[in-house]
């Protein structure tokens, strides 16, 4: 016996006697496409999740990088003034990354959703 024939034994015996709009075998084909339906939901806001997430952990991997070189810039600082300029370098640069990250995950929700956002390039 196949799960769609077991579901419509099962809810026919559920409705036997009772006063409801479907029967056993509607009930079953009804609960078939709502599973189906939270499935397709479900892989696709999975598939959403985790580009977002392979987005941030570029980010964090771009920003990692940007340390490592103004961590070795610093090293061979002689001036506070050149200390300040790589300092403030270090985040122009994080604060540009950040935008531009937050940008892609945005257009990204967007394109899901059906939409556009706002302020699109």
């Amino acid at each position: 016996m196949t799960t769609q024939q077991e579901s419509v034994k099962t809810a026919s015996k559920s409705t036997d006697g009772r006063a409801l709009p479907f029967t056993g075998e509607e009930a079953a084909t009804q609960a078939s496409g709502m599973g189906e339906a939270v499935m397709k939901d479900s892989q696709e806001a999975l598939k959403e999740i985790t580009a977002g997430s392979h987005e941030w952990m570029e980010w964090a991997r771009k920003a990692y990088g940007a340390n490592l070189k103004a961590f070795q810039a610093l090293i061979g600082c002689r001036t506070v003034k050149a200390a300040a300029a790589i300092h403030a370098n270090l985040i122009q640069d994080h604060v540009k990354l950040m935008m531009d990250s937050n940008h892609r995950v945005i257009t990204a929700m967007a394109k899901s959703i059906g939409g556009k956002p706002a302020h699109s390039k």
